[in-house]
């Protein structure tokens, strides 16, 4: 954005009709728009063909049922995030959403958003078993560390990436069911394997809200 000299010189001429020496100096300012959401309505129109048929359009993705307000991909993947990776509470992610776009989702459909199309998470064996497991069927994978030096020895990533569970129980005191924490740990891990791939957290849960999460490439054989 150009910026010129204005008003007069101590001389009393017009600064407007001086000569452009060019930029003198710059300076940038990192800043981003004010949000407000817009309400997009889809109107589906049918139309009659000559056969005497009656053809109407299909909607959008992720419109609705006729007569509905839904929210759209953005806000879902700001709701998931805020919640999932920042572990902030239902109320204020709500709170928050209104305060940066106007747009004041219900509690009950913020919390409905860690259960939607994001990564789940299935139960598994018990932890006493799973280790035998792995180190009986995955043996090169276990000790893939020893060829390959891209992957750590230690499990201190893997530790701090399940830090911020605890974080939830200080903030909220607990979680209110298994289902519900099993969702926002796959969740949370969707995230962090995004980010360690030098991916967008925030385009990441929109991929997987759209029906094409984001996955992780198949490694080189070391």
């Amino acid at each position: 954005m150009p910026h010129f000299p204005q008003g007069t010189c101590a001389y009393g001429a017009d600064l407007a009709r001086a000569a452009d020496l060019g930029v003198a100096a710059s300076h940038q300012e990192i800043e981003i728009p004010l949000m407000t959401a817009a309400v997009i309505q889809h109107d589906v129109h049918e139309v009659a063909c000559g056969c005497g048929r009656v053809h109407r359009a299909a909607a959008p993705d992720g419109a609705g049922a006729p007569g509905t307000v839904t929210y759209g991909v953005n806000l879902q993947a700001w709701r998931v995030y805020l919640m999932a990776a920042h572990a902030i509470p239902v109320h204020r992610c709500a709170e928050l959403i209104e305060a940066l776009t106007g747009a004041r989702p219900s509690p009950g459909f913020v919390h409905g958003m860690l259960a939607r199309r994001v990564p789940g998470a299935k139960a598994g064996q018990p932890p006493a078993r799973l280790l035998p497991e792995c180190l009986h069927d995955r043996e090169d994978d276990v000790l893939r560390f020893l060829s390959d030096l891209r992957i750590p020895p230690t499990s201190n990533q893997a530790e701090g990436d399940v830090r911020p569970a605890k974080t939830q129980q200080k903030i909220s005191g607990r979680l209110r069911s298994e289902n519900t924490a099993r969702h926002r740990y796959a969740i949370r891990g969707y995230i962090s394997t995004a980010a360690k791939h030098g991916q967008n957290a925030l385009t990441a849960l929109r991929d997987a809200l759209t029906g094409s999460p984001w996955m992780p490439p198949i490694p080189d054989p070391p």
